[in-house]
């Protein structure tokens, strides 16, 4: 009896670790040391529309080091095509990893931030597939922060996450693209 009601209780803590984990806060990459330019991304939240989902990533660069620097960041998308621009980021083309978009991003209003400045930048995804009755995710997102004088502050993973019609993003399914467009000419 103990020994069921103990296995019942650590599944269930396990459960709720992984659920804490997946809805936690933004993911920051980590730094060298307290005085090191850091990095951090808001999560990829993708809201249902009439014509598929959108939503932003917000990547911020934080120069804690004594002098000014100047910064850009790469990302690779999570879901393939579906980078749909930048506001106030000045994103290219750099080519495709793993059947993936990566663009490289200047900071807005300039790439140099003084000691103690912080900058974001966000960045717009769109996914044209039809909005569904549950939540999906889908990993493969990559953000690497660089500073011009230092080199790269490191590597952040990040998820899509597409909310249901109804609201929810608990307990996703993994979102699987379509390998051929429904349309044609």
């Amino acid at each position: 009896m103990y020994r069921k009601t103990g296995t019942l209780l650590t599944a269930a803590l396990l459960g709720l670790t992984a659920t804490i984990g997946w809805a936690g806060p933004a993911a920051a990459a980590p730094s060298a040391s307290a005085d090191a330019p850091t990095f951090s991304l808001s999560r990829l939240v993708l809201e249902p529309t009439e014509r598929g989902y959108r939503g932003s990533l917000r990547v911020t660069i934080t120069n804690n080091s004594d002098s000014t620097q100047g910064f850009y960041f790469r990302i690779r998308e999570a879901v393939a095509a579906s980078f749909s621009g930048g506001v106030e980021s000045r994103c290219e083309s750099d080519g495709v990893e793993e059947g993936l978009l990566v663009r490289t991003c200047a900071l807005p209003r300039g790439s140099d931030l003084a000691p103690g400045e912080s900058r974001r930048a966000t960045v717009e995804f769109q996914v044209l597939t039809t909005p569904r009755s549950y939540p999906m995710i889908a990993a493969g997102g990559l953000v690497t922060a660089y500073s011009y004088e230092t080199g790269s502050l490191g590597t952040v993973p990040f998820s899509a996450q597409f909310r249901s019609l109804d609201g929810k993003l608990a307990r996703p399914q993994t979102y699987v693209q379509d390998t051929q467009a429904n349309a044609s000419v």
